[in-house]
């Protein structure tokens, strides 16, 4: 049911029921799509598989943001991008394995993630703000936010740490949003 939805592949948008605007291209890709999650696209196998009332989401990949349930506004181009993110809105991930362990915590802020590169910000569970661009950028990191990461397999000075910067291991900073 719903209106002006496009699904090609075996499950594709399987169970939605009144839901509008979604495309869902691939093996699983919408299946559990139901009332309210609007405005998605789906290209890959599994990706937004498990995407309940999200909304307004785009998973180009094999697995991109395959467990999101309710998050919406993300954005993950490549394999396993924001794959374990469940409720998480507001990422942005491009690369193959960024922000793949994403996951939402509602004592923290976890939104306003933009990954770029294989394996940014992969480490990642919780932390929001973090802004992590390259090769490996902040694969390390944890549980930090508001961090600036920038280079070939950098990461931040810590793990757990909020509001760092690191630019190629020349330019150091903290303090830096606060």
């Amino acid at each position: 049911d719903g209106l002006y939805n496009t699904a090609l592949g075996h499950q594709a948008l399987g169970t939605a029921t009144s839901t509008d605007y979604n495309t869902a291209i691939g093996y699983r890709t919408l299946a559990a799509i139901i009332q309210g999650g609007e405005e998605n696209t789906a290209v890959g196998f599994s990706a937004l598989a498990t995407n309940s009332t999200g909304a307004r989401n785009a998973a180009f990949g094999s697995g991109s943001l395959q467990n999101n349930t309710i998050g919406g506004k993300n954005v993950g181009i490549g394999w396993n991008t924001l794959f374990t993110a469940t409720t998480s809105s507001n990422q942005t991930a491009i690369g193959y394995g960024a922000l793949q362990n994403m996951i939402t915590n509602s004592a923290n802020d976890t939104e306003g993630n933009v990954a770029l590169g294989y394996n940014a910000g992969t480490a990642l569970t919780y932390g929001g703000a973090n802004i992590l661009l390259g090769y490996q950028a902040g694969d390390a990191l944890t549980t930090g936010s508001n961090n600036l990461i920038l280079g070939y397999d950098i990461d931040a000075p810590s793990a757990t740490g909020n509001n760092q910067l690191n630019f190629g291991n020349i330019i150091f900073g903290s303090n830096v949003n606060s």
